[in-house]
């Protein structure tokens, strides 16, 4: 995964960010998501395969949605370019009855 226009933070961050009220993970820089990365095989017969993006709870109201860039490589390669080689993943805000951040 890549930062579009959320902010990912590292598993240890992310730990971290787990061990705090979630009223406070806002002002302490814990970030939309976490960073993900992997090798995910995907079977010749299969038609598809997934895996888990793991998102900050907040409690920070946000005006717009944030988004994340997947991007699909071969293993020993470097990246394939192509939009079948690469997917959006949306953040919807649902802290409405809350202050912004």
């Amino acid at each position: 995964t890549s930062d579009l226009s959320a902010q990912g933070v590292d598993f240890y961050k992310f730990e971290e960010c787990l061990g705090l009220p979630v009223s406070e993970r806002g002002i302490s820089g814990c970030g939309d998501y976490e960073l993900t990365q992997g090798t995910m095989t995907i079977l010749s017969n299969a038609y598809s395969s997934g895996f888990t993006v793991r998102i900050m709870n907040d409690l920070c109201k946000e005006d717009f949605s944030k988004y994340i860039q997947v991007t699909i490589s071969i293993p020993g390669s470097g990246v394939i370019i192509g939009n079948d080689l690469t997917a959006l993943i949306r953040i919807d805000d649902d802290d409405y009855n809350e202050k912004l951040c």
